[in-house]
């Protein structure tokens, strides 16, 4: 007899099918070596359900090589359980058409199953996925628990907030946007929830979304320009639950668009993660205030080793036209003030990230370059990727019909697009341009610690390979 459950979470497999020119931000890891983490998204919504008494159960098939293995997985996995609610996540354009596959399966195997998707990519698609794909019913274009709670609840459909659903015949969407759990009200991640979750890396929330609107980012779109941040009265008491599940951890992420906006809930924070010895890293941005209250050196103090930095650029053009920030002198200070603090602490590497942006030209991508040429010695890795946009951006709406989003049949059916940046940087210019900085500023052993969190638990073998990738 199958066994039976509320709802069924599908994290689906990720194409490794991609131009070879746009392989860039993942050119240390050899091609046979999948780099996974725990849905974040998925474990969210099995553990606030879970919470509210409904049975889920996860299904994680990302770690399968292509959609044909994954299916064969999938139908195994139907042989055995069931559900009236499908949910599958999609946060990816590359794992865009394997959900539709999916959802397709799911329906073959019982048409009467409500197949919902949802995630940060698929959602601001908003009714093109039901539109594209007749085995889904449900489309949820931002955050999921409120949603979910009702339509497994027995709620109706009709007047949902912020969802594309199907109705006799036609697909309507609701663009309100839903009512959202706060973060101090959402129970501790249950992990156990995962499959195999002792394998991945464990991780806090430590607030969602974002106050800043940068064009090229569907933040706005999923958040409203919106953050909430998690107290640290609650934040302590997930992460004595995460030790409950991570008793040997060698590393925490502590997941933030824009970590530690509210300064001294964060110096509580850092007292939390201090008093239990942990290793932890996260992301900032350059304008974030981690100089007020000596905030970094209490974040290097209390564990912080890995500090990711959202930087995109460090030309004053290129600032303005991103709407990363109205004061580009102070933020470009900023930044290197920032570079210079972390060379303080030996032992915290620091990463940034920089993004070819629309409107690039040799005088503003040097401007860039001066800076990090300037502080080479102080970086672990610089990451550069090419510009892609995406609906639900600013920046997608911007350039729809002037040529520069690159249309062909790969990037139309997976809803996202490389981005021809001005009359010198073609797209694929910029994609071969990033691929030689990344050369330049990381290595393959620096490229490792800088991101040891998203893979401490590969195997040593798999850890030399790297190590030994072509590219050295």
């Amino acid at each position: 007899m199958k066994k039976k459950c509320d709802l069924i979470l599908i994290n689906p497999p990720m194409a490794t099918h991609r131009p070879d020119r746009y392989r860039v931000g993942t050119m240390f890891v050899p091609k046979n070596i999948r780099i996974s983490c725990i849905n974040t998204g998925v474990l969210s919504l099995a553990t606030y359900l879970d919470s509210k008494g409904f049975k889920v159960t996860i299904l994680d098939l990302y770690k399968y090589e292509d959609v044909t293995e994954a299916s064969g997985a999938l139908e195994l996995f139907l042989l055995e359980n069931e559900a009236a609610y499908y949910g599958i996540s999609c946060s990816s354009g590359f794992s865009y058409l394997e959900t539709l596959e999916i959802a397709q399966l799911i329906k073959r195997n019982d048409s009467r199953a409500v197949v919902i998707t949802g995630g940060q990519h698929i959602g601001p698609l908003k009714d093109w996925p039901l539109k594209e794909c007749s085995a889904i019913d449900v489309n949820v274009m931002y955050e999921g628990e409120t949603i979910l709670e009702h339509i497994l609840g027995g709620g109706k459909l009709e007047n949902l907030q912020g969802v594309a659903r199907r109705n006799v015949g036609e697909v309507l969407v609701n663009f309100e946007y839903p009512s959202f759990v706060s973060l101090d009200d959402m129970p501790p991640l249950k992990f156990s929830l995962y499959p195999e979750y002792n394998k991945y890396t464990p991780y806090i929330e430590e607030s969602r979304g974002c106050s800043s609107r940068c064009n090229f980012c569907i933040s706005s779109f999923t958040n409203k320009g919106r953050i909430r941040v998690k107290s640290s009265r609650i934040f302590e008491k997930e992460l004595e639950s995460l030790i409950s599940y991570f008793p040997d951890a060698d590393m925490v992420a502590v997941l933030a668009s824009s970590f530690g906006m509210n300064v001294q809930n964060t110096i509580e924070i850092t007292e939390s993660l201090r008093k239990h010895q942990i290793k932890w890293t996260t992301e900032i941005r350059v304008d974030s205030p981690w100089n007020q209250n000596n905030l970094l050196e209490k974040m290097v103090s209390s564990g912080l080793v890995i500090l990711n930095v959202g930087a995109e650029s460090l030309s004053s053009d290129i600032l303005i036209r991103m709407n990363k920030t109205k004061n580009t002198e102070r933020y470009i200070a900023q930044a290197q003030e920032l570079i210079g603090a972390c060379a303080r602490h030996a032992n915290l590497m620091l990463k940034f990230n920089i993004v070819m942006y629309q409107g690039e030209t040799p005088k503003t991508f040097s401007d860039t370059l001066r800076i990090l040429f300037a502080n080479k010695d102080y970086f672990a890795t610089v990451q550069f990727s090419p510009l892609f946009s995406f609906p639900g951006s600013r920046l997608y709406e911007s350039l729809l019909g002037d040529g520069a989003l690159c249309h062909d049949a790969f990037w139309d059916s997976i809803h996202m697009y490389p981005i021809n940046l001005s009359p010198f940087y073609d797209a694929e210019s910029a994609a071969v341009l990033c691929r030689e900085m990344e050369k330049i500023f990381s290595d393959p052993e620096g490229y490792i610690k800088a991101n040891s969190y998203k893979w401490h638990k590969t195997s040593r073998d798999e850890q030399e390979e790297i190590k030994k990738s072509s590219w050295r």
